[in-house]
């Protein structure tokens, strides 16, 4: 990207603003974000409504990212929100979906379905989550969703298939949010 793209900005207000918004406005309590490589440059973009934590080998892989979040939490946490901030389509109406989905089925996991795969935003239970307290670090969480391993809902989220990966994605997603709400 050139730049962090934790910092990009649609509508106003960073992605991880975005996302840090979008966890308070759905209870997340606790809220801890996972900062890598320009750590301090997006630390001001938290504010007072979450906890930042450094992940300084964020180099080693996603997993290590995910260890570091699961850690951070406190040892009582029954369950944890997994979400990103570069799916700038995922919105309060999606993590309420997968609330939902999660407090009537009880599964480990309720994953967002979108363009055929499974992945974050992520709901995970007690177990899941201290599963991921010693997660290695090359190694992303999608193995859990789809290694039937453990119990897996699946929540329709087409929105979650848009991420922002390059200056391209970020364009699109800046215009698909100037488009009239008829189109």
């Amino acid at each position: 990207m050139g730049r962090p793209k934790q910092l990009l900005t649609i509508d106003g207000q960073s992605l991880l603003s975005r996302a840090v918004a979008n966890a308070e406005a759905v209870g997340c309590d606790p809220i801890v974000v996972v900062l890598g490589r320009d750590g301090e440059q997006c630390r001001a973009q938290i504010g007072e409504r979450a906890t930042a934590i450094q992940n300084d080998r964020w180099e080693s892989g996603m997993g290590s990212s995910l260890r570091a979040g699961a850690n951070a939490l406190p040892a009582t946490t029954r369950q944890a929100l997994i979400l990103l901030c570069d799916q700038p389509s995922v919105s309060v109406d999606t993590l309420n979906r997968l609330i939902d989905a999660f407090e009537k089925t009880h599964p480990a996991a309720c994953v967002a379905a979108y363009a055929g795969t499974l992945g974050p935003p992520v709901i995970v239970d007690e177990a899941t989550l201290q599963r991921l307290r010693s997660w290695p670090d090359s190694q992303g969480a999608k193995a859990l969703w789809t290694g039937g391993e453990i119990r897996v809902e699946s929540v329709p989220c087409p929105e979650a298939s848009a991420d922002i990966d390059t200056p391209d994605d970020y364009a699109q997603a800046v215009q698909s949010k100037q488009r009239p709400i008829s189109e």
